[in-house]
């Protein structure tokens, strides 16, 4: 669960 952690973060960090 941690990849989903991170790269949720940084998804929707892009995502503004």
């Amino acid at each position: 669960m941690a990849i989903l952690g991170i790269e949720g973060k940084v998804f929707l960090d892009n995502l503004g």
